[in-house]
C-alpha cells in the first residue's frame, strides 16, 4: 500500500478532510519529530479561532524545523489564495519580534506547482526567521517515512491492503462492540504493574513480548490501548492475516507489531528493530502453540490477571452501572473483561463464544450445574462422576482440554475447578441440560446435604478443630458451596427464562430438605442458606415458617446453639439472618421476612453478637437507610402489622427508628443472583425519612399511653422531632403523675436522667431548645412518690447518681448536693418510721453501702446503730459474708472510733449468742489492718480460724511487717491464691519465703475454687525473687512449675534455661519425661508426673537456647560441643538417640528474617549441623526454624510475595555455604523449596479467594 499526491487530492475534496488534515500532520509531526509543545487543534476543533497549530521542537527534520513553527493548513483548490489570506491575517496577529524568532509552515493536500515562487517572495519580506511550505508531493514523501501513519491514513481513505490495521482502528473495534463501551482505563484497573512491564519491554525494543490474559482479543486490546495512551501508536500495526506481513516488510519504520491471533506468527520471526507482540490467552500451554507461539510462551510472559472483586465492581461503577448490578455483575462474570465485553455485545456474533461448539457437552453441563469442586477429593469425584454417568477421568480430560482454548469457560487453580463465568454459561448451556442429567443432579445435591455434618458430635469449643479430630464431611466446603450456589443460580435463570422443569426441581428439592428439617439439619446446612433462599424464596420462607409453628421450633436450633463471641465461637444463626435479609429487598416478600424476624427476636441471644434478629429487624425499616426496595407506605403497613402480633419487640423497633445523634448503620446481605435490590436503599430524601417517621413517632405516642416504662423509654427522645411530638411526650409525663409509686418512679428516673444532663451541659439553651427540660423539672417533684423510702431511694442507686439539678461539670458541687439529698432522706425516712424504714431502704436501694456511711455521719446512738447493725446482719441469707451495708458502716467509722466501735458489735453479738461463723464474717466487712487483726488475735480459736477462712484483704496500705502478718495468715488458712491477691504491688516488701511458699501454695493447688493469679502477677513475683538472695535450685523448681505462666511474659525462664543449657542431664530428664524408650511401649506418665510430662514436653517444644553462649552473643565452641556430646552420650544410654537429636536441633534454631545476619546459622551451629551423622540434628532444626516464624497475616488476595521474600533470603544464605559446608546447605536451601511451595500455595488460595 503507498499513498500518492493523487490520493491526497482527491482525499481534500471530501468535507471530512479539512477536520482531518491536522489530525494527519499532528500525527507525522510525533511519529518523525521530537516535539517539546505541539497545538493543532483537529476534528471538529478545526474551527477554534487562532493558529491552525504551534509547534516547538527540541531537533527539527526535514519536515520540522527546530524551535518554534507556527503553521497553516489547507485543503481548498486555491492553495496560493488560502497561503496569501492566512500569511496576511497572522502576520498581523504576531508582534514583529515573536515573528522573526519563528518560522511559518504553510501546508496544503493538493498539489501546488507555484509552492517554490511563493515561498521565495514571502521569505523577500523578511517577516520570520524563515517560511516552508509544503504541498501534496511533500506529504507523500512524508508519509513514506511514517508507515504507522501512513496505515491509519489509508484506513480512512479505504485503500489499505489486507490484514493490516492501525492500532486507534483496532481499539476503536473492539472497545465499541459492548454498551456499555470498555474503556482503556477499565482494562488497566488492578493491572497496573503489567501495564509498566509492557511499557519497559517496549521502549527496551524487547524483540518478542507474550501478553497472556483471558483471551487473545483482550490481550491485543490492552497493548492496543498501552500504545494509544503511551504515544506508541504512530509507529506500530496491528496483523491480521497473515497478507498483513506484506505491509511491515515494506514498511521499515514499523517498530511495533501486535498481532491479534498467535497462529499468525507460526512462520515470521522479528526482524530485527522491531518488537513483536504475541497475544496469549491463559489456557494456552505450549503444546498447542507452534512457531513464535511456542516460543514466545518460554519467554517471561506479561499476565494480565483479572481484577480483583473491588476493582473490577468500582470499574463497573465508573461505566455507569448501578451498585447492587455492578456486584452481581462482578461474581457471575468472573471479573472477566472479556465475559463482560460478550454479555454486552451489540454483534449478535460477539455473543457466541467459540469453544461453545467445540467443547464436550457433558463437561460443560458438569461445570454449568456443579459449579466448582476439588479434584483431590475423592468424595468430590464421586459426585462428578455419579452426575455426569461417566468416569471422572473422562471428565477431567476434557476440561484439561478445554481450559487450553482461548477464552477458555473454566479455571483451573491447583487441584480446583471453577466455571469462570457462571451465569454466561448457563444462558449458553441452558438448551443442552436434560431433564436425566437434571435429576442426577438434584439426587446427588439431596444426598450432600441431608448428611448431618459430623463437627456436631464435638462439644462446641471443640467444632472449630473439627478437621484435627477427623469430624469432617466426605466433600469438600467446594462442592457444597458450589452446588448450593448452583441451586441458587438454576433458581434465578429459570424464574426469569420461565424454565418450568428446572424450577420445579428447584423448587422442590429446597422444600423437601428444609420442610421437615430438624435441628441438626438446620445446623448442618447453616452455612448454605444464603444460596437455598435465593433459590427457592417462597419454599424456604414457609419451611421458617413451618418449623417456628412446631413446639419445639428447630430452626430456632440456630440461635439457641449460638454460645461464646469469642475466638472459637461460632455465630450459627447469621447465615439463616443474611438470608432473610436478602429476601427481604423485594417488596412483595417483606412483610414475612419481618413477622419472621420478629419471632426470632423473642429467641435469646447468647454472647456479645452484633448478629440478632432484632438488629436485622430493625435495618429493614431505618427511615434514612432502608434495606428493602419496599415503598414508605408497605413499610409503615409491615410495621403495624408486628405492632399487633409482636408488641414488645414491636415498641423495640419503633424507638430504634426514632433518629439518632450516632446512628450507624451497614448494608444488609444482598442476592448474588437476582436483581432484588437493584437500585434500592442508595438514595433517600428528607421528604421520605419524614413520611416514615412522622408515622412511627404517632404509633409510638399510641403505644405509650398509660405505660410507665414506654413513657420513661420515650423521654430520652422528647427532642429528637418536632414541638408536637415534645408536647405529646410532656403531656405523657402529666398523665404519670397519677400512677402507682413504682411506675411513677419509673419516669421520674428517666426525667431525672435528661434533666441532669440538659442542666450540666446545657443550660443556656446552646444545644438546643430548653423547652422540654424547663417543663419537666417541676413535673420531676411532682412525680415523687407518696411512699417515703421509694421517695428517696434514688439517692442511694450509685455513689454518682445523675441529679435533677445537674452539676456534672462541678464535681466537688454534685458531691455536696448528694450528700445533703442522702442526710436529708435518711433524717426524714428515720424520723417518719424509724429502724423499720431504714431498714427498707436498704432493700429497695441499688447500693446500701451508702445507706451504712450515712449512718454512721448521723448522730445516732452508737449503741443504738450496732444492735441494729448485728440484727441487720446476721438475719441475712447470704452464708454470712460480704453484705454492703454492713461494709458501708464499718469502713464509714472514724479509724480512732473504730475499735471500739467493733469491741461493741462483737459484745452485741456475743449477746445474741451467733456462731463463730456468723461474727467471723461480719468482721470479714470491715477495713483490713493491724489493729484489726489484733483484736482477732484475741478471739476463741473457731472465730479466729474462720475469720481468715473468708477474710478477702486488698490494697493493704499498712507497714510491711503488718503485710507480712497479714500474708503469713492466710498461708496458715490454706489460701496462697487470697495471698498473693492481698499482695498486689508490694511483693519487693516481703521476704523471699514468704513469696515463694505462697508461688508452692498456688501450684500445689491448695486453696479449692480460688481463681488463679493472672499470670503478668506472677512473673513480677519471679522478678522479685530474682533479685532477692533465693537459691538457684528453688527457682529452677519454681519456674518449671510456672512455665505456662512465664513462658510468654519478658521475664521468661532465666534460671531454668540456665539450667537446662549448663547441665545436660536436666535436658535429657526432660526427654525422659515426655518420650519413651525407642524399644519401649508407649504407657501414660503416672498421675503424680502427668503434670510435669506436660509442662516438659511444651518447654522442648517451644524452648530455645544455645549452650556455651555468652552474654557477647559468641557462642564458646568448647561449651557448646562439650554439652552437645554429653546429652548425645545420655540418650544412647536411655535409648532416646532420634528424639533427642530432633530436640536438640528444634532448640538450636532461631527465625533468622529480618536479623541483619550476614550469615546463619552461626559457625559453632553450622559445624554441628554439617556432620553426617547429624541428620536428625538438621531435620529437627528445620522443623524449628518452620515454627519459630509464627502466625503470618495478610490480605485475602496477596498470594505468596511474603513467602517468597523469606524463601529469597533462605537462599543467600544458602549460598554462603554451599563450598564449606554442603551439608548445612543442603539443608537451608530445602527451607527456600519449602517456603516456595507454601508461596505457591498462598498464590492459589489467594486466586481462590477472588472467585469467591
Amino acid at each position: 500500500m503507498r499513498i500518492t499526491a493523487t490520493h491526497l487530492t482527491q482525499w481534500s475534496d471530501r468535507r471530512e478532510a479539512q477536520g482531518m488534515l491536522p489530525v494527519l500532520v499532528r500525527r507525522l509531526i510525533s511519529a518523525t519529530a521530537r516535539t517539546t509543545a505541539l497545538v493543532m487543534p483537529g476534528g471538529d476543533s478545526v474551527n477554534i479561532p487562532g493558529w491552525d497549530g504551534v509547534i516547538e521542537t527540541a531537533e527539527g527534520n526535514p519536515w520540522v524545523p527546530s524551535g518554534v513553527s507556527y503553521w497553516e493548513l489547507g485543503t481548498s483548490k486555491d492553495p496560493a489564495l488560502k497561503a496569501r489570506s492566512d500569511f496576511k491575517k497572522r502576520l498581523e496577529q504576531i508582534s514583529k519580534a515573536d515573528a522573526a524568532r519563528a518560522i511559518f509552515v504553510f501546508v496544503t493536500s493538493r498539489r501546488w506547482p507555484g509552492k517554490d515562487a511563493w515561498r521565495e517572495s514571502v521569505r523577500s519580506l523578511n517577516a520570520w526567521a524563515d517560511v516552508w511550505v509544503w504541498d501534496g508531493d511533500d506529504l507523500e514523501a512524508w508519509l513514506e517515512t511514517s508507515p504507522a501513519t501512513a496505515l491509519w491514513l489509508g484506513i480512512q481513505l479505504d485503500i489499505a491492503g489486507h490484514g493490516i490495521e492501525a492500532v486507534e482502528n483496532h481499539w476503536a473495534h473492539w472497545g465499541n462492540q459492548s454498551k456499555p463501551v470498555v474503556t482503556a482505563s477499565n482494562l488497566f484497573v488492578g493491572r497496573e504493574e503489567s501495564r509498566t512491564a509492557l511499557k519497559n519491554s517496549i521502549q527496551q525494543h524487547e524483540p518478542l513480548i507474550s501478553v497472556m490474559a483471558d483471551s487473545q482479543s483482550e490481550a491485543v486490546a490492552f497493548v492496543c490501548a498501552l500504545l494509544i495512551e503511551e504515544g506508541y501508536s504512530t509507529r506500530a500495526a496491528c496483523v491480521t492475516s497473515e497478507e498483513g506481513w506484506q505491509f511491515v516488510d515494506a514498511n521499515p519504520g514499523i517498530e511495533v507489531v501486535v498481532i491479534t491471533d498467535n497462529r499468525l506468527s507460526y512462520h515470521r520471526s522479528p526482524r530485527n528493530g522491531i518488537s513483536l507482540i504475541v497475544p496469549m490467552a491463559f489456557g494456552d500451554q505450549a503444546f498447542n502453540l507452534m512457531g513464535i507461539g511456542g516460543r514466545a510462551i518460554e519467554q517471561k510472559t506479561i499476565e494480565l490477571r483479572r481484577p480483583k472483586p473491588d476493582e473490577f465492581e468500582r470499574s463497573l461503577i465508573e461505566l455507569g452501572i448501578a451498585a447492587s448490578d455492578a456486584a452481581r455483575h462482578a461474581r457471575t462474570m468472573g471479573r472477566s473483561w472479556t465475559v463482560f465485553r460478550r454479555w454486552h455485545a451489540l454483534n449478535p456474533a460477539i455473543k457466541k463464544p467459540e469453544w461453545i461448539e467445540a467443547a464436550d457437552s457433558t463437561s460443560l453441563l458438569i461445570l454449568t450445574l456443579v459449579g466448582a469442586w476439588n479434584s483431590a477429593s475423592d468424595g468430590d469425584k464421586a459426585c462428578i462422576s455419579k452426575i455426569a454417568n461417566r468416569a471422572y477421568e473422562d471428565i477431567e480430560n476434557e476440561l484439561l482440554r478445554l481450559v487450553a482454548l482461548d477464552d477458555a469457560p473454566v479455571i483451573k487453580i491447583g487441584s480446583l475447578w471453577k466455571a469462570k463465568a457462571p451465569l454466561e454459561l448457563l444462558h449458553l448451556i441452558a438448551p443442552r441440560i436434560t431433564s436425566d442429567i437434571l435429576m442426577r443432579f438434584f439426587e446427588v445435591a439431596r444426598a450432600v446435604f441431608e448428611e448431618p455434618d459430623p463437627a456436631l458430635d464435638l462439644e462446641e469449643d471443640k467444632r472449630w478443630m473439627a478437621s484435627i479430630y477427623g469430624k469432617v464431611r466426605e466433600h469438600s466446603g467446594v462442592v457444597m458451596e458450589a452446588m448450593a450456589e448452583s441451586i441458587a443460580k438454576l433458581g434465578y435463570f429459570s424464574d426469569n427464562a420461565g424454565s418450568t422443569v428446572i424450577n420445579d426441581h428447584v423448587r422442590c428439592f429446597v422444600g423437601q430438605l428444609l420442610e421437615e428439617a430438624s435441628g441438626e439439619r438446620w445446623l448442618s446446612i447453616s452455612s448454605f442458606l444464603k444460596s437455598f433462599a435465593e433459590a427457592a424464596p417462597d419454599e424456604f420462607l414457609s419451611a421458617i415458617e413451618k418449623s417456628l409453628r412446631k413446639p419445639d421450633k428447630p430452626v430456632a436450633r440456630l440461635i439457641t446453639e449460638t454460645q461464646s463471641s469469642g475466638v472459637s465461637g461460632r455465630c450459627w444463626h447469621a447465615t439463616l439472618l443474611w438470608a432473610l435479609e436478602l429476601l427481604a429487598w423485594y417488596p412483595v416478600r417483606l412483610g414475612r421476612v419481618a413477622k419472621i424476624l420478629a419471632e426470632l427476636s423473642d429467641v435469646e441471644v447468647k454472647g456479645n453478637w452484633g448478629n440478632t434478629p432484632f438488629n436485622s429487624l430493625v435495618s429493614l425499616f431505618r427511615p434514612w437507610y432502608p434495606q428493602t426496595a419496599a415503598s414508605v407506605e408497605l413499610r409503615l403497613r409491615t410495621v403495624r402489622n408486628i405492632t399487633e402480633r409482636h408488641p414488645e419487640t414491636a415498641w423495640k423497633l419503633l424507638l430504634a427508628l426514632l433518629p439518632g445523634r450516632h446512628d450507624m448503620a451497614s448494608p444488609n446481605a444482598k442476592p448474588q443472583w437476582r436483581d432484588d435490590d437493584a437500585g434500592a436503599g442508595e438514595v433517600v430524601t428528607y421528604g421520605e425519612i419524614r413520611q416514615l417517621v412522622l408515622p412511627v413517632a404517632s404509633l409510638l405516642l399510641e403505644q405509650a399511653q398509660g405505660n410507665a416504662k414506654r413513657i420513661a423509654d420515650l423521654i430520652p427522645k422528647i427532642d429528637e422531632l418536632d414541638t408536637n411530638f415534645r408536647d405529646e411526650v410532656i403531656a405523657l409525663v402529666v398523665s404519670a403523675k397519677s400512677f402507682p409509686d413504682e411506675d411513677r418512679e419509673i419516669v421520674r428516673s428517666a426525667t431525672r436522667k435528661l434533666l441532669n444532663w440538659e442542666n450540666s451541659f446545657n443550660q443556656d439553651g446552646g444545644s438546643h431548645d430548653r423547652y422540654s427540660a424547663d417543663a419537666l423539672r417541676p413535673l420531676f417533684d411532682e412525680l415523687a412518690a407518696d411512699d417515703l423510702v421509694k421517695r428517696h431511694a434514688w439517692i442511694f442507686a450509685n455513689g454518682l447518681v445523675a441529679l435533677p439539678d445537674g452539676r456534672e461539670n462541678d464535681f466537688e458541687e454534685a458531691e455536696k448536693v448528694r450528700a445533703a439529698l442522702r442526710t436529708m432522706a435518711i433524717r426524714e425516712i428515720f424520723a417518719a418510721r424509724g429502724w423499720q424504714g431504714i431498714n427498707e431502704l436498704a432493700k429497695q436501694c441499688e447500693v446500701p453501702g451508702l445507706v451504712g456511711w450515712e449512718l454512721v455521719k448521723e448522730p445516732f446512738e452508737r449503741d443504738e446503730l450496732v444492735r441494729w447493725l448485728c440484727q441487720w446482719y446476721v438475719t441475712l441469707q447470704n452464708d454470712f459474708i460480704f453484705d454492703s451495708l454492713t461494709s458501708g458502716v464499718l469502713h464509714a467509722v472514724p479509724q480512732e472510733e473504730f475499735i471500739d466501735f467493733l469491741q461493741t458489735c462483737l459484745g452485741s453479738l456475743e449477746k445474741q449468742a451467733r456462731s463463730p461463723e456468723q461474727v467471723a464474717g461480719f468482721i470479714s466487712n470491715a477495713p483490713q489492718s493491724m489493729a484489726l487483726w489484733q483484736v482477732i488475735e484475741t478471739q476463741p480459736p473457731t472465730l479466729h480460724d474462720h475469720f481468715w477462712f473468708v477474710v478477702r484483704p486488698s490494697s493493704i496500705r499498712s507497714s510491711s511487717s503488718h503485710l507480712s502478718f497479714c500474708i503469713e495468715k492466710l498461708l496458715t488458712a490454706g489460701r496462697p491464691n487470697t495471698a498473693m491477691e492481698a499482695v498486689g504491688g508490694r511483693a519487693s516488701e516481703l521476704p523471699c519465703e514468704l513469696l515463694i511458699r505462697i508461688l508452692k501454695g498456688i501450684a500445689s493447688g491448695q486453696e479449692k475454687n480460688a481463681a488463679l493469679p493472672q499470670p503478668w502477677h506472677i512473673a513480677r513475683v519471679f522478678e522479685v525473687l530474682s533479685k532477692k538472695d533465693c537459691s538457684q535450685p528453688e527457682m529452677v523448681g519454681l519456674e518449671f512449675a510456672y512455665y505456662p505462666a512465664l513462658k510468654h511474659d519478658k521475664y521468661g525462664m532465666p534460671h531454668l534455661m540456665a539450667e537446662i543449657l549448663s547441665n545436660p542431664e536436666s535436658f535429657m530428664e526432660l526427654i525422659c519425661l515426655v518420650y519413651k524408650p525407642s524399644n519401649a511401649k508407649l504407657e501414660p506418665a503416672p498421675g503424680n508426673l502427668r503434670a510435669s510430662a506436660e509442662t516438659a514436653g511444651s518447654l522442648l517444644h517451644s524452648g530455645r537456647g544455645v549452650p556455651g553462649l555468652e552474654s557477647n552473643g559468641e557462642i564458646v565452641r568448647e561449651s557448646f560441643f562439650s554439652w552437645i556430646n554429653r546429652v548425645r552420650v545420655l540418650a544412647k544410654e536411655k535409648d532416646r538417640e532420634v528424639i533427642t537429636d530432633l530436640k536438640i536441633g528444634t532448640w538450636l534454631s532461631n527465625w533468622p528474617i529480618n536479623q541483619d545476619f550476614d550469615c546463619w546459622p552461626d559457625p559453632v551451629i553450622a559445624e554441628l549441623l554439617d556432620m553426617d551423622d547429624c541428620e536428625d540434628i538438621r531435620q529437627g532444626f528445620c522443623t524449628g526454624v518452620y515454627n519459630s516464624r509464627g502466625v503470618t497475616s495478610r490480605m485475602p488476595y496477596d498470594g505468596g510475595l511474603q513467602e517468597r521474600k523469606v524463601a529469597e533470603e533462605f537462599r543467600r544464605f544458602s549460598i554462603h555455604w554451599k563450598d564449606s559446608k554442603p551439608n548445612v546447605a543442603s539443608m537451608i536451601e530445602g527451607l527456600a523449596e519449602s517456603y516456595e511451595q507454601e508461596a505457591r500455595r498462598h498464590d492459589e488460595d489467594g486466586l481462590w479467594a477472588q472467585e469467591w
